[in-house]
């Protein structure tokens, strides 16, 4: 059984959950600088991000569950850190809810807290794409362009083209016998590589010679995937580009609820658009993966939500 704080594939996922603790506190901060600028009450903004969150985390943890993606991966699913392809899109999901949940409890202010939050949405996206990055999820498929990004050996990206059969291992950096229907690939190499004493145990207990560790580790080092598209930076890119307007629609819009629905819109072309050139898409529906169908229900609220909100208010009698 793999360490609770090690992900699926054999690297460390400190630099992973780095990048998704910065990308909440920047969404943290850019929104309270909204919240202060439009004299809200901050501490009505923490509760709400703090249901929000919490939400989030259950809603994700259930969601992997139900869509089968990680019923194998035991109580790792509980772990902040663990992700697996569809993590960020059912946690959206259960932000939405919690959400949800924030107005009800506020009633119609919300609207003025939701806008002020809705920005940030795009500045933790793109902290959360580059989380992505370092992890090895959310990889593109085969790119035959020189725009194309190489993984390590043992991440999501590397194990997904050897099972798909596009990626020749040497046999010496596969782990022997009934262990490859685990994983093929020595776990949690970059923990070993300071660790050099930790790989020989490993490769003693799989019947090897300890002392073949050091050509294992040499090899797993210098070995990476095929080139692939490199999608978590372009989203990451376009994310920040998406939050800078949205800063504009925000500071520009009369009506709660504008910036609200230019950021559903933002986010449903971006799912509709990216999402196509991700090697492990998941399961599907229709030939679509659920975060784009999660698209077009954002798309479809986006526009839902301007249309209600953009009519002008009753005259007072």
């Amino acid at each position: 059984m793999r360490p609770f704080l090690f992900q699926i594939g054999d690297y460390f996922v400190a630099s992973y959950s780095a990048m998704m603790f910065l990308a909440v506190l920047a969404a943290a901060a850019t929104a309270i600088f909204r919240v202060r600028r439009a004299s809200l009450d901050g501490a009505t903004l923490a509760k709400g991000m703090l249901i929000a969150i919490v939400t989030g985390w259950l809603f994700g943890r259930v969601g992997l569950w139900l869509d089968g993606t990680a019923r194998d991966a035991g109580l790792r699913i509980l772990s902040p850190t663990y992700a697996a392809p569809g993590s960020l899109t059912y946690f959206l999901l259960g932000v939405c809810a919690g959400l949800l949940i924030f107005a009800a409890i506020i009633g119609r202010t919300a609207w003025n807290y939701f806008d002020a939050l809705a920005p940030s949405t795009f500045v933790a996206l793109a902290f959360a794409k580059i989380g992505c990055l370092f992890g090895g999820c959310c990889a593109g498929s085969l790119c035959p362009s020189a725009l194309g990004i190489t993984y390590p050996y043992g991440t999501p990206a590397y194990e997904h083209q050897y099972r798909a059969g596009k990626l020749a291992v040497p046999d010496n950096l596969l782990r022997p016998g009934e262990h490859k229907d685990d994983s093929p690939f020595w776990g949690e190499l970059q923990v070993i590589s300071l660790q050099p004493e930790f790989l020989a145990r490993r490769v003693e207990s799989a019947g090897l010679p300890g002392d073949s560790a050091p050509r294992i580790l040499e090899g797993a080092s210098s070995h990476r995937s095929l080139p692939v598209w490199p999608v978590p930076i372009a989203v990451s890119v376009t994310s920040l580009a998406l939050w800078m307007a949205a800063e504009r629609v925000y500071r520009a819009s009369q009506r709660p609820g504008t910036t609200v629905a230019f950021v559903f819109a933002g986010y449903g072309l971006l799912r509709l658009t990216f999402d196509w050139f991700i090697a492990q898409r998941g399961s599907t529906h229709f030939g679509m993966t659920v975060a784009q169908w999660v698209g077009v229900c954002a798309l479809a609220l986006g526009a839902a939500v301007y249309a209600r909100r953009a009519k002008p208010a009753p005259p007072e009698h």
